[in-house]
């Protein structure tokens, strides 16, 4: 099966070489697949690495998927505004977009945090409240606090790869949004220890 799918990609390939679309998708598009396996790699190191957390913890792992798959959303959406206003030519430069962009990160931002409290809700109610190491406020605590780490690191990046993509005529989805979801997973789950240490100060 593999060999058949080869050989058609091959086939298909060398028949659209001549497509200006295709060679432009297919120039930008290697480079975010290998930076894409690359930081799915370490992703994977992280997490292995969030044991003592998880044991800390155990809904948390309910909660990670959720987490990581959120954080992608909230910078495809903050990329995609930039590079729609860059078009269109509301935003003339990165420092410009820099001092506007605070307004909209927050409009992102209150609902994303509105979103992670659900977070916490569900992942209680799916380990179930009364389990041993299951604790809401601790819970609640984990989902704000890496929400609130993480929130800046990715906008920002969202804001300079939309910038960049734009500045050097590249095509947005196939640069922006896919670099933006392939950080965004190792962006959470580095996020998850520290916001864990967090609450275990802030929370009793």
């Amino acid at each position: 099966m593999f060999i058949l799918v080869s050989a058609a990609m091959v086939v298909l390939g060398l028949r659209s070489m001549s497509n200006l679309f295709f060679r432009q998708t297919l120039r930008e598009g290697a480079f975010i697949v290998v930076m894409s396996s690359v930081f799915g790699s370490v992703n994977g190191v992280l997490l292995s690495r969030l044991g003592g957390s998880i044991r800390e913890i155990p809904s948390l792992i309910v909660m990670y998927p959720a987490l990581t798959n959120s954080l992608g959303n909230i910078g495809s959406i903050i990329g995609s505004k930039m590079t729609t206003d860059m078009a269109l030519g509301y935003a003339r430069g990165f420092l410009e977009e820099l001092r506007d962009a605070g307004r909209r990160i927050l409009q992102v931002e209150a609902p994303a945090a509105v979103i992670h409290v659900v977070f916490a809700v569900m992942s209680f109610l799916i380990v179930g409240p009364g389990a041993e190491g299951v604790s809401f406020p601790r819970l609640l605590s984990v989902a704000l606090c890496t929400n609130l780490i993480s929130f800046g690191v990715i906008s920002l990046f969202a804001i300079t790869s939309a910038y960049m993509a734009f500045e050097r005529g590249l095509n947005p989805d196939n640069v922006v949004i896919p670099t933006i979801t392939s950080v965004s997973d190792t962006a959470a789950t580095l996020a998850v220890n520290p916001a864990v240490a967090l609450t275990r100060l802030l929370v009793l």
